[in-house]
């Protein structure tokens, strides 16, 4: 990919991930189906998915909390990646433009090739003139809003976290309900309440294990995150260091290697 190339996330997602996704998801029942003689028992794969199918109508939420929940990782990772955040020729080509006091070829670089790095870098260029607590401001500002804009992002992971099991443990109520009513309707037998009661258990541990999965990814991907971040301000300060300021803070010269 071409630097500066836009990624279009819903087509990566929709061409690349989803496929993949429900390849392994059909692949699941079949490897699960697998004997340990190498036979393949065909109902194996059906009583899993009728497993899943007794969750009843919640497992249809708890499903789509599950494509939410890998969307997000999937857009995390990438929007965390090096060649999202600052990739390395990005670092070098901006620490020697601003070595060579060459302020309109940095900025044009940046504009061309977007990255977290490149328009933090951008706002300290356009603040050089007016001094240098008005850079160092800037600068702080627009790394803390970079960071923000990453971490609102992820904090949807930890609300799927919150939320999935509260689904699950709700479609669980809704059939021990179910299940306690019909018992009293039909006069059905202790075995029969068993399986009901079984079956109503399943949205709640599908729920638990969705929110297990998102509340790791927001941890995972918050700490790479803040990595990242801190990566880029060392780059950012190892630019603009080199950028002497007199003393009403405007700037006189590059400081020498």
């Amino acid at each position: 990919m071409a630097v500066g190339e836009a990624v279009s996330f819903p087509s990566l997602w929709f061409h690349r991930v989803v496929p993949v996704a429900l390849a392994w998801l059909l692949a699941v029942p079949h490897a699960l189906a697998q004997a340990v003689d190498g036979r393949v028992h065909t109902d194996a794969a059906d009583k899993l998915w009728a497993f899943v199918g007794n969750g009843g109508w919640m497992m249809i939420p708890i499903a789509l909390c599950l494509v939410a929940t890998l969307f997000l990782i999937t857009n995390g990772i990438t929007r965390t990646s090096r060649d999202r955040i600052g990739p390395a020729g990005h670092e070098q080509t901006v620490k020697a433009l601003l070595r060579q006091n060459d302020h309109a070829g940095a900025d044009t670089f940046c504009r061309e090739n977007p990255s977290t790095l490149t328009k933090v870098v951008r706002v300290g260029i356009g603040l050089i003139g007016e001094g240098q607590q008005a850079v160092s401001d800037g600068l702080t500002a627009q790394l803390a809003a970079e960071q923000l804009r990453l971490h609102t992002r992820f904090s949807y992971l930890r609300a799927l976290a919150i939320c999935t099991p509260l689904l699950g443990l709700l479609g669980s109520l809704a059939g021990i309900i179910n299940a306690l009513m019909q018992q009293d309707a039909r006069g059905a037998g202790a075995s029969s309440l068993t399986d009901a009661i079984a079956d109503a258990l399943v949205p709640s541990a599908a729920g638990l294990l969705v929110g297990i999965i998102a509340l790791a990814a927001f941890y995972v991907l918050r700490e790479r995150a803040s990595a990242a971040m801190l990566r880029i301000q060392d780059v950012i300060n190892s630019a603009f260091r080199r950028i002497v300021y007199d003393a009403s803070g405007a700037r006189t010269a590059p400081q020498p290697e």
